[in-house]
């Protein structure tokens, strides 16, 4: 008769290590005032938006870009509405409205 085959389970740490050094792409801004801010928008209609995150997500932008024109006077807002169907034609509107902006809220988390 054979011994069963042992098996184990390796576990790992699911944290990194801080990386040595951390390299900004571009300085942090201090202040918002003044500068162009950008927000991600979905192209669905809110309608279709089953999706309870997804619905709070759009309500959450409406009032954060209502709150920033109120007490941060942005230079300007842009919206950019994402185009799932045409993934060519999306990626160069990314880029365009990257161009237009100074910072910008993409999504958040789930």
């Amino acid at each position: 008769m054979t011994e069963p085959a042992t098996r184990f389970i390796e576990v790992m740490v699911p944290a990194a290590e801080a990386p040595a050094a951390v390299h900004a792409s571009v300085p942090a801004l201090v202040d918002v005032r003044g500068k162009r801010v950008g927000f991600r928008i979905e192209s669905f209609p809110i309608e279709w938006a089953e999706d309870l995150l997804l619905r709070n997500f759009e309500i959450f932008m409406k009032r954060i870009a209502e709150l920033l024109e109120i007490q941060y006077t942005p230079s300007s807002i842009v919206r950019f509405q994402r185009d799932p169907k045409d993934k060519a034609r999306e990626a160069q509107s990314f880029d365009a409205f990257c161009r237009q902006i100074d910072w910008a809220i993409l999504g958040i988390a789930g």
